[in-house]
This record gives C-alpha cells, structure tokens and sequence, in this order.
C-alpha cells in the first residue's frame, strides 16, 4: 500500500487508471449515483439494429458471463500496470482487445 502511495501521481496518469476511473463514473452515473464531473461521458445511445435484424444474440446468462470476464480482465490490466509502475511486476504490453473476445465466440456456442 506504501508503494502505491509514493507513486500516487504517476498511477493516476496512467491511460488505463483514467480509462478505469471514466468507465466507473460512466456506471455509476447510469445507476443512479453521484459522479465526478470531471470524468463525465456525453450521453451514450445504443447502436439501431440492422433492418433485417441479428443472425447471433446472446442470452441474458452469456451477456452477464461476458460483462464479468470483460470487467475482470479490464481491471487485472490496470492494477498490473500499476504493479508494474511500483516496481512490483514486469507487465510493458498493452491491452490488445482480449476484454472482449468472449463477446465475439459466445454467440456461436
């Protein structure tokens, strides 16, 4: 925790803290709790479907797996960046998209 502390400054201006912080505004926001202003998103609407509809959906259960695996992979990124800046790890590669692969393989399961 000391660590983290001394490095303060350089953990908040990490990209992926910022991206973390906005992504957590952004759902804090749309449930109802207080925000940071500072952070605020523009209102966001979802995409309209394509008029003949979607060949591949997900279930409620595949949506809710897929958000988790995506939330959890999304935050082992940041806080091993963070490690990493505090000299306790030897992450030095971005992320790639890996969050949202399961998104892409659920719909053919």
């Amino acid at each position: 925790e000391k660590l983290r502390q001394n490095q303060e400054k350089d953990i908040v201006a990490l990209p992926e803290y910022r991206a973390r912080s906005n992504l957590l505004n952004f759902l804090r926001s749309k449930a109802g709790y207080a925000v940071d202003p500072s952070l605020a998103i523009p209102n966001v609407a979802p995409p309209s479907p394509p008029p003949s509809g979607y060949k591949h959906t997900l279930s409620e259960s595949q949506i809710l797996l897929a958000l988790d695996a995506a939330m959890a992979t999304f935050h082992l990124h940041v806080e091993s960046r963070i490690a990493s800046l505090c000299g306790q790890g030897f992450y030095t590669i971005g992320p790639c998209g890996e969050e949202v692969n399961i998104i892409i393989d659920l719909p053919f399961w």
